[in-house]
């Protein structure tokens, strides 16, 4: 019963720690690209999906500030009433030239296209001015807060150097505690198995 709790325990344990590097390497990639693409002036997209981190409290209580929003990218004649839709501040906003996340209220076609008009969700929102297909990213279809908070932490410079060097002072207290353990050892008699030592030990008890 205690060999089957043991195993079980290291399962779990292995469980976790994979997915634990797994969510660090997604925060890593999705920032690390999201870096690059911005260098370059575009947006950085995975198979049709980017990803964005909430900036306002405008769509509170459904998405909150912080949270991590997966943008599925489409065309603005595809997008319907009440979808969350994502775009890009015009000249002039607040936000100009970053993302933003709203909920579709009306959908109408003028001389310049499709346009959408969006407003937040929270008490006392107005309504946004129309977003036409230039400014349309994609609808949100996903969002979460504690990626958020991973890739939030991963988006600052200075939780990359704290980070860099908590992982070396780990890494070197285990080295230094290693070190402490096979030191404080007792010494073995060298050249012979745990077996021979054994019956050396006894031989010699029995000749004495």
């Amino acid at each position: 019963m205690i060999k089957n709790n043991t195993k079980r325990n290291k399962a779990v344990s292995i469980v976790l720690t994979v997915l634990s590097v797994l969510i660090f390497v997604f925060a890593v990639c999705v920032f690390a690209l999201s870096v690059y693409a911005k260098s370059n002036g575009k947006q950085a997209a995975f198979f049709g999906y980017s990803f964005s981190l909430v900036l306002t409290d405008s769509m509170s209580p459904e998405i909150k500030v912080g949270e991590l929003v997966a943008v599925k990218h489409g065309s603005i004649e595809r997008a319907q009433i009440g979808e969350n839709a994502v775009y890009i501040a015009p000249e002039g906003h607040l936000l100009e030239g970053q993302r933003i996340i709203h909920k579709i209220i009306k959908k109408g076609t003028d001389e310049r296209g499709t346009y959408v008009i969006t407003q937040g969700v929270a008490s006392g929102a107005p309504e946004d001015a129309p977003v036409y297909a230039e400014d349309f990213v994609g609808i949100g279809v996903a969002h979460s807060a504690f990626l958020g908070a991973i890739v939030g932490f991963f988006s600052n410079t200075l939780n990359w150097v704290f980070l860099t060097v908590f992982l070396f002072g780990i890494w070197l207290a285990v080295r230094q505690i290693r070190k402490l353990i096979a030191y404080t050892k007792p010494e073995q008699d060298e050249g012979a198995p745990p077996s021979e030592r054994s019956a050396d030990g006894e031989n010699k008890h029995e000749n004495s």
